[in-house]
């Protein structure tokens, strides 16, 4: 038990939060690029694969809610909103600003 709660750290969730939208975004852009390649597509959203990143911390975020770790959810909710915030601030005229 005391060895599982070292997880259960601030810390681990800001890295948990900008890790894997990170490395999703990559494999993301591999793919269309892999795709626009063989011509499968022609036009993709940079914006809409951003988001799509974004959402991907659901997964680590619904693990650490399933054991407990508090302090590691409230790191990944501070880095999904910074995430968040950045995509609205890149795509601002969708709020009409």
């Amino acid at each position: 038990m005391k060895n599982r709660l070292k997880y259960d750290r601030f810390w681990v969730g800001l890295i948990a939060g900008i890790a894997v939208p990170v490395v999703v975004y990559a494999l993301l852009l591999i793919l269309l690029d892999l795709l626009d390649t063989w011509d499968l597509v022609e036009y993709f959203r940079p914006r809409t694969t951003m988001l799509i990143a974004i959402c991907s911390s659901i997964i680590p975020f619904q693990y650490f809610r399933r054991h407990r770790f508090d302090q590691a959810m409230r790191g990944m909710v501070f880095t999904v909103l910074a995430l968040t915030a950045y995509w609205l601030y890149e795509n601002k005229y969708l709020l009409g600003l």
